[in-house]
């Protein structure tokens, strides 16, 4: 997952005309510690001039409530 840099996602066989702003990146951590996120996830987003976002909110607003449905679970810990 932290091998996925920006040239394999900007340059790969996605067809960014699809995308409105950008994809996010997703993946399940399986732990049994509770200091361990559970998903991480990251967001590329070239069609806007971003070539990835360390920070952004907003995909967090989006995939945590898709984790706490998968999961079952209603507090999460993520990472990006």
């Amino acid at each position: 997952f932290e091998a996925i840099g920006y040239d394999s996602i900007c340059h790969s066989a996605l067809d960014w005309a699809g995308y409105q702003r950008g994809v996010i990146l997703c993946s399940v951590l399986e732990s049994e510690d509770d200091n361990e996120p559970d998903f991480v996830s990251r967001f590329f987003g070239p069609k806007v001039g971003i070539d990835e976002d360390p920070v952004t909110g907003s995909a967090h607003c989006v995939s945590a409530p898709f984790f706490a449905r998968k999961l079952n679970k209603t507090t999460l810990l993520a990472e990006q």
